[in-house]
């Protein structure tokens, strides 16, 4: 499994203008929350009950304004060139001491600890003017936000720590001969003293997102995800206000999802320890893909040491990179194939974390937890002497179906080739098969194999992984047979749990020097998965009928279980078999 680097991060927001300071607890891309902060002239903003994001910093701070803060930005001047001009600051330290004990001061400390997020309040209209930003002369992540009413120039993933930051310098980098090539015409106020907004980053969430896998199970990349609560991982309540994260509830989990990418995006699930689906609502966002949960999780829902399985899929036609996830770049992992995420809760009472504080006429200020993180993938790079991209190659290995009778089981698949639509690396488009390298349940025993109807060599590891030499032509068409001793199923032999799919994982050798290595999950089971794996349950639903038995389902998909594949073939041999149009339900329901 691979770790997930969690930085939920608690938007602890300093707006500024002159000396005025003021603080809030949400990210600036919470959708649903969106006031209380200070005016222009250094005047606190009563708050007022708008749903909606009306006015920098786009977030909530009502009732747990911080006027504390380590630092302060100071106009340092302009340098014009012939194509770009430098509107730089100063990052001054002014320290936490003289701050009274109580929440200013904790914020302040939090601030100092970790600064780890910058935004500028600028233009609406200056984005073509805006060519980057750089920290005492590096290039630095630079995003401009055009969703709000306002622009928003941000520099995420600062990580200055432990008060480190004094005589730091900031500039944004506008085209000299743009509309907006000024501190004047560049920022909202109008002025070298914009409004800003300062931001720190710690664990102030125990929900934890990972990455498990990515599979391969053509015509679908899957990206599957851990979903749980580390109980070894600290956890800091946020001090500097009355609230508690640590205890929070999850209502939604967001996935940063790149805007281009969404026509590739299959469908969005979420499994249950024991791989039950559930009823949650997926929809695509500006952000990405949401996912609201049908009920409050709580932080006792999922046992310490399990954990829940978000799965995502995509056509990998559309993206056939298993490296990565199409996710925007990354604002807190730079450099890394990543992707950020927002889980949002809601806070629960003091000793109770089955009872949430949601906002109530009589105490609005409660607000969400929505804690940031993000998830980190392989390296995208092909480091090994061949390619394993199923993109990159023709074959395909199918399911077809499995036998026994009553001494020995024979699992069937199919050897089939389908177009090389696009490449992202040449050489594999039209490779021959030299060697099948197959992942089965260590648990079952392999006799006997063939390939295209002749006894195939292979070897069997203790850890079940199966070797099968082959000498298949480029282009040609096969299928392949494994038998196993006793009574076992397609799900028996492949075993492996990958969300909606039971399955075994494959990869095909081939080309000059083996340099294909195709790897890939070729499934048996689908939806149907282990509920109907377990033929105690199939046993008790088709015997306790009395007078007539009607089963309605995927003939393919059934196939996978051996006890249901074996009554298929008795009802096809007795014509008992009835193949509905695929508008059956449309008919049906106007009838």
């Amino acid at each position: 499994m691979k770790t997930a680097s969690m930085r939920p991060l608690l938007a602890l927001l300093v707006l500024a203008l002159a000396a005025r300071h003021a603080s809030c607890n949400h990210d600036p891309e919470d959708p649903n929350y969106g006031y209380g902060y200070y005016d222009s002239a250094g005047l606190p903003v009563d708050a007022v009950a708008t749903g909606e994001l009306a006015v920098f910093p786009y977030c909530r701070c009502d009732t747990y304004k911080c006027e504390g803060t380590p630092y302060k930005l100071v106009y340092s001047g302009s340098t014009v060139g012939p194509e770009i001009t430098d509107i730089c600051f100063d990052l001054e330290l002014v320290g936490c001491g003289v701050q009274p004990p109580g929440p200013t001061s904790s914020c302040c400390r939090m601030i100092s600890d970790n600064l780890n997020k910058m935004e500028f309040e600028v233009g609406l209209d200056c984005k073509s003017s805006v060519d980057g930003a750089t920290i005492n002369g590096e290039w630095s992540t630079m995003y401009f936000i055009t969703t709000f009413a306002t622009g928003v120039v941000r520099l995420p993933a600062l990580d200055i720590l432990d008060a480190s930051g004094n005589g730091t310098k900031v500039c944004i980098q506008t085209f000299t001969n743009s509309k907006c090539n000024s501190p004047e015409t560049l920022f909202e106020s109008g002025s070298s003293s914009p409004k800003y907004a300062m931001f720190e980053s710690s664990d102030h969430s125990p929900w934890r997102l990972a990455h498990l896998s990515t599979e391969a199970i053509d015509p679908s990349n899957l990206f599957l995800f851990a979903l749980g609560i580390d109980p070894t991982e600290p956890c800091y309540p946020i001090s500097f206000r009355v609230g508690n994260c640590c205890t929070q509830t999850l209502n939604q989990i967001a996935l940063s999802l790149d805007r281009n990418a969404r026509v590739a995006f299959q469908y969005a699930k979420v499994h249950m320890t024991n791989g039950t689906v559930i009823a949650a609502a997926v929809t695509t966002n500006d952000y990405g893909i949401s996912i609201v949960l049908p009920e409050y999780l709580y932080i006792d829902t999922i046992p310490a040491g399990e954990y829940w399985t978000v799965e995502v899929s995509f056509d990998s036609l559309l993206w056939p990179d298993t490296t990565r996830m199409p996710c925007r770049e990354t604002e807190l992992e730079l450099g890394v194939p990543a992707c950020d995420y927002v889980l949002t809760g809601w806070q629960t009472a003091p000793g109770d974390v089955r009872t949430p504080l949601v906002p109530t006429p009589g105490n609005p200020d409660i607000s969400q937890c929505c804690p940031g993180g993000v998830v980190q993938f392989c390296d995208s790079a092909i480091t090994g002497s061949c390619n394993p991209r199923l993109s990159d190659t023709p074959w395909r290995l199918s399911f077809n179906k499995n036998e026994t009778d009553g001494v020995f089981s024979t699992v069937f698949f199919d050897l089939n080739t389908v177009p090389v639509v696009a490449a992202v690396e040449g050489g594999c488009e039209n490779p021959g098969i030299d060697a099948i390298v197959l992942t089965i349940n260590p648990a079952v025993r392999l006799t006997h194999v063939l390939l295209n109807g002749l006894t195939a060599p292979f070897t069997n590891t203790s850890e079940g992984i199966v070797v099968i030499d082959s000498n298949i032509a480029p282009g040609a068409k096969g299928f392949m047979m494994l038998t196993f001793a006793g009574v076992v199923g397609a799900s028996d032999v492949c075993s492996d749990n990958l969300g909606s799919y039971m399955a075994c994982k494959y990869q095909l050798f081939g080309g000059t020097s083996r340099s294909c290595c195709t790897e890939a999950d070729v499934p048996v089971e689908g939806q149907a998965g282990r509920l109907l794996a377990v033929w105690q349950r199939i046993n008790v639903a088709v015997t306790c009928s009395k007078h007539k038995l009607v089963m309605i389902g995927c003939a393919d998909t059934l196939r996978g279980t051996l006890l249901l594949g074996a009554l298929l073939d008795m009802m096809e041999a007795g014509a008992w078999k009835v193949a509905l149009p695929s508008d059956v339900l449309t008919t049906g329901a106007e009838a």
